[in-house]
């Protein structure tokens, strides 16, 4: 997931959908079930409804890797912002098993469940 959900265009393109990319797109735990960004014409794939519970959310995942910046809001939100609320129920729940960071921008965390 990513957090805030409006780092996932350039993410996404970097990680899976740039010319040297492996081209595996991992799920994302706040995405509509089957949706891509590819096939919305978005550069962010499109969020699963938000009256879902985070916990529902996260119901099928032992564990969920994080990617952004989840300390550092910086309130700009092109997108609605499913990612942060899911941040937040992971560090309610979840154990942190591991968390690297990239020039103080880019911060990668993994959580798992307790």
């Amino acid at each position: 997931m990513y957090v805030p959900s409006w780092r996932e265009g350039p993410f996404r393109w970097y990680l899976n959908e740039r010319p040297a990319a492996p081209g595996y797109t991992p799920p994302q735990a706040d995405a509509r079930p089957g949706a891509s960004a590819r096939d919305a014409g978005s550069l962010w794939t499109p969020l699963a409804d938000p009256a879902v519970p985070p916990g529902e959310l996260l119901a099928p995942w032992r564990r969920v890797w994080a990617l952004g910046d989840p300390d550092r809001p910086d309130g700009w939100a092109p997108v609605p912002d499913a990612g942060s609320p899911l941040h937040r129920a992971l560090a309610a729940g979840w154990t942190l098993t591991a968390r690297s960071e990239y020039r103080g921008d880019v911060v990668v965390e993994l959580w798992e469940r307790r």
